[in-house]
């Protein structure tokens, strides 16, 4: 007995092991995807191509060699400001000054127009050019604006073309001052709502994600989720997590106007935002690379579009997007998303009708395995938070520090110890198909929960409940089924448990903590084992024997 018993917990943990191993190796390739594309050479690259080295120039003779900090209102931004203006011009493009004063600080926007053929609508890409009062903002946003120069030299390589805008704003670190009155003045596009790429970091490297757009944007992704820059890192789930966060960019203004658009940042060396070591040496050639070639890649694909593209993205509703990898955005409108929920119930029945034939389903087994998994999200929670606490007293509240992402994994590996320890314990108190239909009510009420508050994040829950559950309505008394349903989930799961510590840092302990366990806990599924009879009453699940055969 003894020896069957150590049997059964080894294989329990093979599978576990095994299963975790995937993803890790998902959640790897994606933390290595998330350095950004290669960089192109700009000796090799042609002329109408962007190239990171031919950015950096830009981004070299606009900071000087002085590097100095050169907040809004500044002597250092006003010759930041000469030099932009310049090269603008070099670019044959016409800089307009836009003056404004807050509480007696004067500012000043850019705004520079390309001519040529005016398009149905007005296309605007943006940055802001100042920095805060605590570092020379090579990154934040000097490299954007670099982007964005580096990109409109690309284009007009390709000589004349239709009308664009391009916006740098001054006041941006002392509260979106410059966005604010921008959208106050009379606008040359008059009441037409442009479309707006807005480029800014919150660290030195990484891909720059896309991470939020427009509420009404199904019709925008869909179009142009091919022409985001490969790696393709995007989710609508970000957009949820944005909007909860006290975080803002000049897109926030132009948000709340109903302007449609895309925002992208950088994140990773976060501990350098914001300080005296956000400069041009610490920031990455292949952020750098991201930025123009997104801005390219978008500016070249909307200035083909009709009158008809626009008609139609406008129209189209919200939309629930995300990457596989960074390889390829999938996309499909939000209106799916209670019918999908309401598809995660319907076959959640049947699966268990299924099951019924097989073996007899007692209700509360599946209402005791729910309830740990509520207890572990639980404890999780609240030991993520206590370890925050102490980290912030460790840390001196800062809240982002150098090697912070191996840090903040730790809440992962401890999710991972709770399924491994609790959870582990838990489920192999009961028999495999219990421990399906557990987690498969608890995938469901996620999807449901989410598809109301969280509209963008539901799809982690609702794809894996609905493949897993068609699988087990085929072929309910295999094991490789959930190793096939475990498959999806870590290609949906492993980049967030990668990317994740990256975007909070080491002190959102109880976000960290409680995200890894929620997105760990079907896998405790691989604990249990099938029971051998047909019918049982009597004895409780773990004196039920191996396999159905």
């Amino acid at each position: 007995m003894r020896s069957e018993s150590f049997r059964k917990n080894r294989d329990a943990s093979q599978r576990y092991s095994m299963i975790l191993a995937i993803y890790a190796l998902v959640g790897i390739l994606s933390a290595v995807q998330f350095q950004g594309p290669a960089v192109r050479d700009s000796e090799s690259e042609p002329e109408n191509s962007v190239s990171a080295f031919r950015a950096r120039e830009e981004l070299l003779k606009l900071l000087g060699p002085e590097e100095l900090i050169h907040e809004a209102g500044s002597i250092a931004n006003e010759v930041l400001r000469n030099r932009l203006i310049r090269r603008l011009k070099e670019l044959e493009l016409e800089p307009f000054e836009l003056p404004f004063e807050v509480e007696d600080r004067k500012m000043v926007n850019l705004l520079a127009r390309r001519p040529g053929t005016p398009t149905h609508r007005p296309i605007l890409i943006a940055s802001h050019y100042d920095s805060c009062i605590t570092g020379p903002g090579a990154s934040d946003a000097l490299a954007c604006v670099a982007a964005i120069l580096e990109s409109v030299r690309a284009i007009q390589a390709n000589g004349s073309g239709p009308e664009f805008w391009i916006l740098f704003t001054d006041g941006e670190e002392g509260g979106l001052l410059g966005a604010r009155s921008f959208v106050e003045l009379n606008l040359p596009w008059g009441e037409s709502k442009p479309f707006v790429i807005n480029l800014d970091a919150r660290g030195t490297t990484g891909a720059a994600s896309m991470f939020e757009t427009n509420p009404n944007n199904y019709g925008y992704v869909q179009r142009l989720k091919g022409n985001l820059a490969s790696p393709r890192f995007s989710s609508s789930l970000m957009v949820n997590v944005y909007e909860l966060l006290p975080n803002k960019t000049d897109f926030t203004i132009f948000k709340e106007l109903d302007w449609p658009g895309m925002n992208f940042a950088i994140i990773g060396g976060a501990h350098r935002y914001h300080t005296l070591e956000d400069t041009p040496n610490n920031l990455s050639d292949r952020s750098l690379q991201h930025f123009a070639d997104h801005a390219h890649q978008l500016l070249t694909e909307l200035l083909k579009w009709k009158e008809a593209d626009w008609s139609h993205a406008d129209n189209a509703g919200s939309a629930v997007f995300f990457d596989l990898l960074g390889t390829y955005v999938c996309c499909y409108s939000s209106y799916l998303n209670p019918v999908l929920s309401l598809g995660c119930w319907i076959l959640f029945g049947m699966v268990m009708m299924r099951f019924q034939g097989i073996v007899r389903i007692r209700l509360k087994y599946i209402a005791s395995l729910f309830t740990a998994v509520l207890t572990i999200v639980l404890i999780g929670l609240l030991a993520g938070s206590g370890f925050s606490r102490l980290l912030k007293m460790l840390l001196a509240g800062r809240k982002y520090v150098e090697f912070g992402e191996i840090g903040a994994l730790g809440y992962t590996f401890f999710g991972i110890f709770l399924c491994t320890t609790l959870g582990a314990w838990a489920f192999r108190q009961r028999n495999l198909y219990h421990a399906r239909l557990a987690s498969l009510f608890a995938l469901s009420l996620l999807a449901t929960f989410c598809s109301f508050r969280f509209p963008g994040a539901a799809y982690l829950f609702q794809l894996p409940a609905l493949f897993w559950s068609l699988l087990l309505l085929v072929r309910p008394t295999k094991r490789w089924i959930d190793y096939l349903a475990f498959t999806l989930f870590s290609i949906l799961h492993a980049p967030l448990i990668a990317l994740l510590p990256i975007a909070i840092g080491p002190l959102g302990g109880m976000i960290l903590s409680g995200a890894s366990i929620l997105l760990l806990f079907p896998l405790l599924v691989l604990y249990s084992e099938f029971p051998t009879t047909k019918y049982f009453d009597l004895e409780p699940d773990s004196m039920q024997k191996d396999r159905l055969e």
